[in-house]
């Protein structure tokens, strides 16, 4: 049952960098052309930079407090 706190965390930063990548790369955003879109191109991409790299954080601490207990084998 723990593993599904994985899968949620996996799902959730999944969804929250795809929703940036989206942002960043829609095709509205690409055709404007100005000094301010190129900072904000920058910003959004270290941003899903960052998201990404929370969201592995978060999975590799919850991994290191796991204990996973094998079943008895045979039986008591």
């Amino acid at each position: 049952m723990d593993w599904l706190i994985y899968v949620a965390v996996f799902v959730v930063g999944a969804l929250v960098v795809t929703g940036v990548f989206y942002l960043t790369f829609n095709p509205r955003m690409l055709a404007t052309e100005s000094g301010e879109v190129d900072l904000v191109l920058i910003g959004r991409t270290l941003l899903m930079i960052v998201l990404t790299s929370v969201a592995v954080a978060a999975m590799l601490m919850l991994g290191r407090y796991y204990v996973y207990t094998p079943p008895a084998i045979g039986g008591p």
